[in-house]
This record gives structure tokens, sequence and C-alpha cells, in this order.
């Protein structure tokens, strides 16, 4: 029974090791995700902010005119 007991406990530990490295990968595609997601709303941010200034033809027909 002994013999039993410690072989269940051995295979739980290893079990446990195994989860806590799935754990440490799954942390570190998170925290890269993460990163990409941040990266991909700052590119957006950039791309409607660009189209929401007047173009530099704009700025130039305005100033001209402006004269």
């Amino acid at each position: 029974y002994k013999r039993q007991l410690l072989d269940r406990l051995s295979d739980v530990e290893s079990q446990l090791k195994q989860a806590q490295t799935d754990l440490q990968g799954a942390n570190w595609r998170n925290g890269y995700l993460e990163s990409q997601v941040e990266n991909h709303r700052e590119q957006i941010k950039l791309l409607t902010d660009s189209q929401h200034k007047p173009k530099w033809w704009h700025r130039i027909r305005s100033w001209i005119a402006g004269q």
C-alpha cells in the first residue's frame, strides 16, 4: 500500500511540473500577444489620427487663400 501511495505521489508531482511548464509557456504567449495587440492599437491610432489631419496640400492651399 505504501509503495502505491509513493507511486501515486510521484505521478502527481510529475503532472504538477508539467502543468507548471505549460502555464509558464501560456503566460509567455499571453504576454507576447498582449504586446502585439498594443502595437496594433498604436498603429490604428496613428492611422486614424493621420486621416483627421489636413493633407499638406490642403494646408498650403489654406495658407495661400489666407494671404
